[in-house]
């Protein structure tokens, strides 16, 4: 996995980049919990019955996860909120039953460690991953940045 650090730029040259913040907008104005403090992430990738799809992803969403440690079978499937990148990407590979042909990859804020080792598990090796904003030293300017986007 390769890191790209790219403008937050809703006229990007980058498409994901370009979709991320136009669902973010979009998202921010009409679902409760969705703003500008929730980190978003968009991925584009090869679905293999319906050629190039994407999906976006936010912090905010909710993904099942089965957790063996509870007694009962209800208690088992249970959902939580994970970062954006870890939201799209679990949408793309639960679209496909299987990890897809990934074409890009955006996230507004760098990967937290646990994500970017998530991420180095998941991708082919040379994937690059664009980011805007490095994940725990520009979260001010992110804040700042998500807010004016969100208006």
């Amino acid at each position: 996995m390769l890191l790209m650090k790219v403008p937050y730029d809703k006229n990007s040259p980058h498409v994901a980049v370009r979709e991320c913040l136009a669902m973010k907008r979009k998202t921010s104005a009409g679902i409760a919990g969705i703003g500008p403090a929730s980190c978003c992430s968009y991925v584009i990738f090869n679905h293999p019955d319906r050629g190039v799809d994407n999906v976006f992803g936010n912090s905010r969403i909710r993904i099942p996860f089965f957790d063996k440690s509870k007694q009962s079978i209800s208690e088992q499937n249970s959902a939580a909120c994970a970062h954006g990148e870890l939201t799209a990407l679990w949408n793309a590979i639960e679209d496909c039953d299987g990890i897809p042909d990934i074409k890009a990859i955006y996230i507004e804020m760098s990967p937290c460690p646990n994500c970017r080792q998530a991420l180095q598990n998941l991708l082919p090796p040379r994937t690059i991953v664009l980011y805007s904003f490095n994940y725990g030293l520009e979260t001010a300017a992110w804040t700042a940045a998500a807010a004016a986007l969100c208006r």
